[in-house]
């Protein structure tokens, strides 16, 4: 049975339980499905474990939603204590073997390729061998345990993939890849809000130099002007530092085992600066420590070291950097026994009291979620731990990937251990890169959908509702806006925050996964490209047929796909499109994947990146958001015209060729007019940094339902696009229609049922449009004039030019635009298009 379904259980519920008990240990192992990974911990709450795990679990899910595998997490404790004296930490190893050695006793293998179910065991459930640790609190240097547990005494199909990060793996602190990950979220806080991160800036920070995230953060660049920093024991002061000469005392202590800021070189900290403990009783403040932490003159001359590291949380610097251990950030509203940190009360600060411009949480649970909430409220850019700390996780998936990947070569002797562990070297460094792209979508979907969600609140509140009535995100609990308080978002014009754009971001992938894991969308050799494009250039070009057979293919490819079409439309259109189209997951993808390629915006953006810089594009989102529209219209587009049934195949080799050559004559869809202002659309693009060809793909797409139009027109009636194009541009202009779907492109109802009105009235003009259009080359009639002399015969045609007069007399007196006009207009071009024949 599986646990989702014990109804009196806690959520989240995992997928299954498995609970481990001796006279010397108890632990559990929570996994939220058959593919989950996440790390095991030692733990000392022996009353609660379960709890603390179970927490856990929930926060992992939300992390690995940019990962192959689900959350899970397993805890275990020890009953024993050490004598008098004697060290925990051979107890602890002890313990752990136990409790590895138990889960590894009940679970599933493979067999010189066949699978094997656990001796003496009954087994009801279906074959389910993959199951991965992860080192975690107290167990951070038993991988190389874990995975000879796996190897020698069970035999264990994964091999030393069982355990990521050992010897053979990659290690986190060696590529700083948890800090090169939340440094990459940072630079895109900064470049949204104007500050170049290539230039010196202030910064403050929690953690020490001997720490992965901490220390590995201030070696990134010597731009970083450190002005203080604390752990658990020390308080370091620099109130005005020496850029280079820092910046080199900070590498000499990283590169150093078991440092302190105690060790810092005292000769190169600035004047009224200096190392002192945490728990002094009376530390002056000196004038430049004032200055450089703004401090009042109501805080007196002398301070405890607790009250120092409150000032210094507060100081007025561009970043604070969390890399440490602890929850220092509250809200307001919240107590300190909300936060469960009883070891920071005394220096836990509130957020509206920060006065930093940019939050980096490398470390874990730095800031309650409502603290977040509330930062960003006031201005400061914050996303979550779990978007900018994702990086360990990321680079251990991809390990276990690659081993996977090349375990059956060893195995069969194509290739020996030492020649994988010197490829898995090789390659690191293309692997890094990989993670840190996910950390800078990642950012890049929050400031999209930061921007856009003032204009799709709506959206957002239906999203919210579906998520947490199927358990994808709990709206108490993740302190989600009420209806109440959206109602007052959307008279304030204001759209969601940061920090609860991650919630929902993540809820809607797991959603996704979801819906997509028994779905035959994942075999679609159109997307062998996101399967291909996971792994290393090298690893694709000398093992291609395996990456093919991958035994994890399909998992792979619903995460590369979900994370690379959410990036592309935002946060919440897919799951609007699914309600409002009533199509299934699998259909809503199947078309934004085929529009991506037809209008080749998937290319597009990988170009668009490379000016994602703070001297490249300026007007980079603005740009992307262009290209996020045009997809989410031609997504929804090849639903109402295809209803979701076609291939992504099929879809591409009925549009794709034809959208090449209308942009090789993209000039002849407009009329005079129009084409002045389509000119003047690619120019503008050119001078954003876009490639010709490029610029005028983007300018095309503005008008992507005309575009979408003109193929189906084209395929329709076996016309030349070139010919669709034109003779669509004289109809416009006979009809005088450009003033309508102006007015369209600034149309948000906050009434849902009048925005579906809308969308659907101006899908069945364009139609409508296409039909006439069809039906005048099918007459050959293909200039102006001949297109005039048909349709002004028509009675239909004065009854459109007159409403669309009284609508142009309407923009230019500035009154408002009635939706309801939409389906007469639509009416009467039915009408025309059936006399015109």
């Amino acid at each position: 049975v599986h646990a989702q379904l014990v109804e009196f259980l806690p959520y989240p519920r995992p997928l299954y339980e498995i609970f481990v008990y001796s006279s010397r240990i108890e632990g559990t192992h929570l996994r939220s499905s058959k593919v989950a990974r996440g790390g095991i911990r030692w733990s000392e709450r022996l009353d609660d474990y379960r709890s603390e795990v179970l927490g856990l679990v929930k926060t992992q899910k939300v992390k690995n939603v940019i990962i192959v595998p689900t959350g899970a997490k397993g805890g275990f404790i020890v009953k024993a204590t050490p004598a008098a004296g004697a060290p925990m930490a051979p107890l602890v190893e002890s313990g752990y073997r136990e409790y590895i050695g138990a889960l590894l006793s009940i679970t599933d293998n493979i067999t010189a390729g066949q699978p094997a179910h656990p001796a003496d065991c009954i087994v009801y459930d279906d074959f389910d061998p993959y199951f991965v640790v992860a080192a975690d609190k107290g167990t951070a240097t038993f991988s190389d345990t874990a995975n000879s547990l796996a190897q020698n005494n069970h035999s264990f199909w994964l091999g030393d993939a069982f355990a990521s990060g050992g010897s053979h793996g990659y290690d986190h602190k060696k590529y700083g890849i948890t800090a090169r990950g939340g440094w990459e979220c940072v630079k895109r806080h900064a470049r949204d809000s104007g500050i170049d991160t290539d230039k010196p800036f202030t910064a403050v920070g929690i953690g020490d130099m001997s720490g992965d995230v901490f220390g590995n953060a201030m070696i990134l660049t010597s731009n970083i002007m450190l002005l203080a920093a604390f752990n658990h024991k020390h308080i370091f002061i620099d109130p005005n530092p020496d850029q280079e000469a820092a910046f080199e005392e900070r590498k000499r202590l990283f590169a150093l085992p078991r440092t302190q800021w105690s060790d810092f070189d005292s000769k190169v900290i600035s004047p009224g600066g200096g190392v002192f403990e945490r728990f002094d009783k009376e530390i002056h403040l000196k004038p430049e420590m004032r200055r450089a932490f703004g401090i009042g003159d109501d805080v007196p001359a002398t301070v405890d070291g607790e009250t120092l590291i409150s000032l210094v949380l507060k100081a007025p610097v561009t970043l604070l950097w969390n890399g440490g251990i602890g929850t220092y950030v509250k809200a307001r509203s919240e107590s300190h026994s909300d936060v469960n940190d009883g070891a920071n009360d005394a220096v836990r600060v509130n957020a509206d009291e920060l006065r930093c411009k940019i939050v980096g949480e490398g470390g874990n649970l730095g800031f309650t979620q409502k603290a977040r909430i509330q930062c960003a409220q006031q201005g400061l850019r914050i996303n979550t731990d779990a978007i900018d700390n994702s990086g360990g996780v990321d680079l251990s998936d991809h390990e276990v990937n690659l081993k996977l990947l090349l375990s059956p070569l060893v195995a069969n002797g194509a290739i020996n251990f030492e020649a994988r562990n010197e490829l898995l070297k090789d390659i690191a460094p293309d692997v890094v890169e990989s993670v840190l792209q996910h950390n800078r979508d990642q950012s890049l979907l929050l400031t999209v959908s930061d921007i856009c969600s003032v204009n799709t609140l709506e959206q957002f509140r239906a999203l919210i509702r579906e998520m947490h009535s199927l358990g994808f995100l709990d709206r108490v609990r993740d302190h989600l806006p009420d209806e109440q308080e959206l109602d007052l978002r959307a008279s304030s014009q204001r759209g969601m925050y940061r920090p609860e754009l991650a919630v929902c971001s993540a809820a809607v992938k797991m959603w996704l996964k979801d819906g997509l894991r028994s779905s035959e969308l994942l075999n679609d050799t159109n997307l062998e490209r996101y399967l291909l494009a996971y792994f290393p250039p090298r690893i694709q070009n000398e093992y291609r047929p395996q990456i093919i057979e991958h035994s994890l293919r399909r998992e792979i490819v619903a995460n590369e796909i979900v994370g690379d079409v959410t990036l592309a439309v935002g946060i919440s259109f897919i799951p609007t499109l699914v309600a409002s189209r009533g199509v299934s997951i699998t259909q809503a993808m199947q078309s934004l994947l085929a529009a991506d390629v037809i209008l080749k915006t998937g290319e597009l953006r990988t170009r668009l990146r490379s000016l994602d810089t703070v001297h490249g594009c300026r007007d980079f989102v603005d740009v992307w958001l262009d290209l996020s529209t045009a997809l989410q219209r031609a997504g929804s587009w090849l639903i109402h015209t295809h209803v979701g049934s076609n291939s992504i195949e099929s879809l591409v080799q009925i549009y794709g060729e034809s959208f090449s050559d209308l942009v090789s004559h993209a000039s002849t869809m407009f009329g005079s007019e129009e084409l002045g202002r389509f000119e003047k659309r690619v120019a503008e693009y050119r001078s954003k940094g876009l490639e010709e060809e490029d610029a005028v793909v983007a300018s095309l797409l503005r008008r992507v339902h005309v575009v979408l139009e003109i193929l189906w027109c084209a395929r329709e009636y076996r016309q030349s696009v070139k010919d669709v194009a034109a003779t669509l541009s004289y109809v416009f202009d006979n009809l005088q229609l450009q003033p309508l779907f102006k007015y369209e492109q600034a149309l948000h109802s906050g009434n849902k049922w009048e925005q579906e009105l809308a969308e659907g009235s101006f899908q069945e003009i364009r139609r409508e449009l296409s039909r006439i259009t069809g039906k005048l080359l099918a007459r050959s009639c293909t200039s102006a004039g001949e297109v005039s002399a048909v349709l002004s015969k028509h009675k239909q045609h004065q009854a459109i030019c007159a409403i669309m007069s009284e609508i142009s007399d309407g923009m230019r007196t500035k009154r408002p635009f009635s939706i309801s006009v939409l389906p007469l207009i639509s009416r009467h071009l039915r009408e025309l298009a059936l006399f015109t024949v």
